[in-house]
């Protein structure tokens, strides 16, 4: 496994396990978001982006299965060029009180991607590992809005990033 994983998945395992401290109430959620994607691989503009989860989370842990779309990267000054990326991953979450209502959160994962090239030549599909840290603030008993940022590695030799804003209601 590759250090930068290994780096990932290490650091998302501290902040999990802080949220032992204190954590919203325990139950099951869904929820989604859009965002903005980028990756390092140069020359290609930003991508929108969206997610769509479920989790289930008690005492400061959580487990969420989702289903990101990371967006059609164009290159630039090449509109006929550009490549999507996609896919369902499975993170660990861990909350950190830090106010009434306000939350601190890390999670780390895997992600199960395809890469699609519009024009067929750089197809490819992976797993690689995800890390991600954010905010929650509780809107009443049952939704939350949470904004965060997310790590995809190693997605065909690139990184993409990931900022999110996603609405979640808790059952």
């Amino acid at each position: 496994m590759k250090q930068p994983v290994l780096k990932s998945m290490l650091l998302g395992t501290l902040l999990a396990t802080a949220g032992l401290v204190e954590a919203a109430e325990p139950g099951l959620y869904v929820g989604g978001g859009i965002g903005t994607a980028s990756t390092n691989q140069s020359g290609y503009d930003n991508a929108g982006s969206y997610k769509l989860f479920v989790g289930a989370q008690a005492e400061g842990f959580g487990l969420e299965l989702g289903y990101v779309d990371l967006g059609r990267f164009k290159q630039k000054g090449n509109s006929s060029n550009s490549y999507t990326v996609d896919g369902p991953q499975l993170n660990v979450i861990g909350e950190l009180f830090i106010s009434r209502g306000v939350y601190g959160y890390g999670s780390f994962g895997f992600y199960n991607w395809d890469l699609n090239d519009n024009l067929a030549t750089n197809n490819d599909s992976g797993t690689s590992g995800t890390l991600g840290l954010g905010i929650k603030v509780l809107m009443g008993k049952n939704l939350a809005v949470r904004g965060g940022w997310d790590r995809y590695q190693n997605i065909s030799d690139s990184n993409v990033d990931m900022l999110s804003l996603n609405g979640m209601y808790q059952f």
